[in-house]
C-alpha cells in the first residue's frame, strides 16, 4: 500500500493461512531509512530479502496499488524464481502530479478511512494536517493520542512513495499475472 505498512494485507493472510505461506515486507521509509533513489532500487532491496529468506518455491508475488507495482518490479528482478504475480488495483502512475503533497494528504485521508466529501457535491480539500486530524478525531478514525506530527510523518512516507511511483517506468514482466480490479 502507498503508506508502506502491511496492515492492509492481514485479513488476506488470515484467509490464505494453511493454503499458502504469506510474507509481507514493510517499506524502509517507515523506519526513517533514507528513501531509495528509484522504485527499481526499492524493489531490488525487497528482491534481496526474498532471496535471503530462502523460501521454498513456487513464489507468487502480489501487492495492492503501489505494492503491486513494486511486486511486478520484484518479479522482473527475480526472473524464474517468481512463478506468478497478483496485482490488486495496481496501475502505472500518471507521469505528472500537480500537487504531490496535497495528493499525499488526500491519500492519507483515504487510508485512514475518512469521509472527505462532507460538503458534497464538492470534495472537501484537506489543506492542512490540523484539518485532517480534526476530521479524523470527529469521525473517530484515529485515537486521540495521534498528533499532527504523526500524520506529517505518515504523509511524508506517502509523498516519498508517490515520487518513486510517478518516476517509475515499468518494464515488461514475463510471468503469469492475475489482475484484480476494484468493484
Amino acid at each position: 500500500a502507498i503508506g508502506g505498512d502491511v496492515n492492509a494485507y492481514s485479513q488476506l493472510a488470515t484467509l490464505l493461512h494453511g493454503a499458502f505461506d504469506v510474507y509481507a515486507i514493510e517499506s524502509p521509509l517507515l523506519y526513517a531509512h533514507a528513501a531509495p533513489a528509484s522504485l527499481e532500487e526499492l524493489a531490488a532491496a525487497y528482491a534481496d530479502l526474498v532471496r535471503q529468506a530462502g523460501l521454498p518455491g513456487p513464489i507468487v508475488l502480489g501487492g495492492w496499488s503501489l505494492g503491486g507495482v513494486i511486486a511486478a518490479e520484484i518479479a522482473r528482478q527475480l526472473h524464474e524464481a517468481c512463478h506468478a504475480l497478483v496485482l490488486i488495483d495496481s496501475h502505472v502512475a500518471a507521469r505528472t502530479v500537480q500537487h504531490p503533497r496535497r495528493l499525499a494528504r488526500q491519500m492519507l485521508a483515504r487510508e485512514i478511512g475518512l469521509d472527505t466529501t462532507l460538503q458534497a457535491p464538492h470534495p472537501r480539500m484537506i489543506d492542512s494536517m490540523g484539518d485532517l486530524l480534526a476530521i479524523a478525531h470527529a469521525q473517530q478514525r484515529l485515537p486521540q493520542q495521534v498528533t499532527v506530527d504523526d500524520l506529517e510523518a505518515q504523509a511524508e512516507i506517502i509523498h516519498g512513495h508517490l515520487l518513486l511511483w510517478h518516476a517509475h517506468q515499468p518494464a515488461a514482466v514475463d510471468v503469469p499475472t492475475l489482475y484484480i480490479a476494484p468493484e
